[in-house]
């Protein structure tokens, strides 16, 4: 059966709803910053609602040990300086953030910080934005969430207290059928939904343009396993317009494919 035809397949029913984007421009928490102990820059990190590292955990954002971001030196007359940095708190709504590599110090007055650090491991800060950034477009699926490796949230702070919001938009859709490893996103008239952009001192994302920096695609796959049945999933997507909507791949484990297509 021809690509086309399986593209109106009726025979898969989904339910998929476009989420608004969760990125706000909102000021810098007026919190305190806990004193290192040490020469060594503490950073503390802050979640306070929706607008935040979201959680759909009772609502309630928290951050998880291991967690990982990086902060940019987001000072105009010296940008540029990146480092790593990580929590060892867990389920914590204010979580410390210590530097994972003491061997050259921190410089700045002013940051800007992203997490997670994977999607800003070749990231750099020039004038008012931070530059390549990447949002994933292959995500593991997980039941009510999405992929925390997917999901990016930023900050900017003149000190070391650091309150993040969203950057990324969210699709939402529930599985009817058994049997479905993975679950293809494609833009109908190619709009960016993943891959490389820069984001502003705002939170504001723009792709990259050109072939091999960003993808009009995004998979979420299940892994070994198969997603559960009335079961909502999340995808994390650019902010963006679809001017002529957008087309659904379910793939079933025996490589049977089946296609939906959305014009508005």
């Amino acid at each position: 059966e021809s690509m086309k035809m399986r593209k109106f397949s009726s025979f898969f029913a989904a339910a998929v709803t476009m989420l608004a984007a969760l990125s706000c421009n909102k000021e810098i928490a007026n919190v305190e910053p806990i004193a290192p102990e040490s020469d060594a820059v503490v950073f503390t990190a802050y979640t306070d609602g929706a607008d935040t590292k979201t959680g759909f955990n009772e609502n309630k954002p928290v951050w998880k040990s291991g967690d990982r971001i990086w902060i940019l030196n987001a000072d105009e007359e010296n940008p540029g300086w990146k480092k790593a940095y990580y929590t060892t708190d867990d389920n914590a709504t204010i979580a410390t953030f210590t530097e994972e590599d003491d061997s050259y110090p921190l410089e700045g007055t002013q940051y800007f910080a992203v997490y997670p650090a994977g999607a800003a491991d070749h990231a750099t800060w020039e004038g008012e934005d931070v530059m390549g950034v990447t949002l994933t477009p292959n995500q593991t699926a997980t039941p009510e969430s999405y992929d925390p490796a997917a999901h990016i949230a930023v900050a900017k702070s003149q000190n070391t207290s650091l309150s993040f919001r969203n950057a990324v938009s969210l699709f939402e859709f529930t599985v009817k059928n058994e049997g479905v490893k993975s679950v293809t996103i494609y833009s109908n008239t190619g709009e960016a939904l993943t891959g490389s952009c820069n984001i502003s001192s705002e939170g504001v994302i723009t792709p990259w343009t050109g072939e091999g920096e960003a993808n009009s695609w995004v998979e979420l796959s299940a892994g070994d396993g198969t997603f559960e049945q009335d079961k909502a999933y999340y995808i994390a997507v650019f902010p963006n317009t679809l001017e002529s909507g957008f087309t659904v791949e379910f793939s079933f484990g025996d490589d049977k494919l089946e296609v939906k297509s959305y014009d508005n």
